[in-house]
């Protein structure tokens, strides 16, 4: 499968190059990896980042929020259990029933390379968010 990256220089001219999958030496993220996450998994990735140590229930209020679609136990707490796994989350004691969920530095290096990876593929196809305003995340 042959990958590209999209650059823009300042006239606005697009210029586009075949790459690697990219990959991060050490025990850093692969974009496999990133791919092998289902998608509810990265929507998970997503509201842990966006949040300080959210419990299960305002995870799930905030996909149902989100997504306006119901979030099921059985599907949240399999999913984070997956992640904590995976070690992109850490599962922490809030009180006697209530666990907290906080992202880990590999997680945040997943969610940066899933970032990095929407960004490129943005780029490479007509958008209606300006190329200069991608360029600053």
């Amino acid at each position: 499968m042959k990958h590209f990256d999209t650059d823009s220089d300042q006239s606005g001219t697009v210029s586009v190059s075949q790459h690697r999958p990219s990959t991060t030496a050490g025990d850093g993220p692969t974009t496999t990896e990133v791919r092998e996450l289902s998608n509810f998994q990265r929507d998970l990735l997503f509201v842990v980042a966006g949040a300080a140590e959210p419990s299960g229930q305002e995870i799930k209020r905030e996909l149902e929020a989100t997504t306006m679609e119901m979030v099921l136990p059985g599907q949240l707490y399999p999913n984070l259990a997956e992640l904590a796994e995976r070690d992109l989350v850490e599962k922490s004691a809030r009180d006697g029933r209530t666990s907290a969920y906080d992202l880990t530095e590999r997680g945040s290096r997943v969610l940066g390379e899933l970032c990095r990876w929407q960004i490129r593929h943005l780029r490479a196809e007509p958008s209606d968010v300006p190329l200069e305003e991608l360029q600053t995340l």
